[in-house]
């Protein structure tokens, strides 16, 4: 199993959003998040899923931020760290209404998020590199 794999889902997106800022800023941070909180598709999305307590796969919020026009030119590390942050408003808005999955599902999502690109095998090379005592 993979580093990224045995994380809990909070220490997951800690790992992921942290490495984001450190590589880019806290203000394109800042800037995705509130793209995303503001990105009337994944309203639309959340408040399908809130009324069908639909359970979404990773693919879905992927599709969810390459609609956005936003991310249409965006890295893909952007994109990916963008769907990550849905995953989690996803989870506040939604999953955490109706329990609908642990948090261990919630993490295999975000390594599937992770995955569809390249990131994830970057991301797991990090720790062995001792990223975070880098600056």
């Amino acid at each position: 199993m993979d580093y990224l794999e045995k994380l809990e889902y909070h220490d997951l997106l800690d790992h992921i959003f942290t490495h984001y800022t450190k590589r880019f800023t806290e203000k394109k941070f800042k800037t995705i998040f509130e793209k995303i909180n503001a990105s009337v598709i994944l309203m639309d999305f959340l408040d399908y899923s809130l009324k069908n307590q639909y359970i979404p796969v990773a693919t879905d919020f992927i599709l969810s931020v390459n609609k956005n026009p936003y991310f249409l030119f965006s890295k893909q590390i952007t994109t990916v760290t963008a769907a990550i942050i849905a995953l989690h408003k996803w989870n506040l808005k939604v999953n955490q209404t109706f329990f609908l999955i642990p948090d261990h599902r919630l993490a295999k999502i975000a390594v599937e998020i992770l995955k569809s690109s390249n990131m994830y095998d970057y991301l797991n090379y990090l720790p062995n590199k001792n990223y975070h005592e880098e600056s």
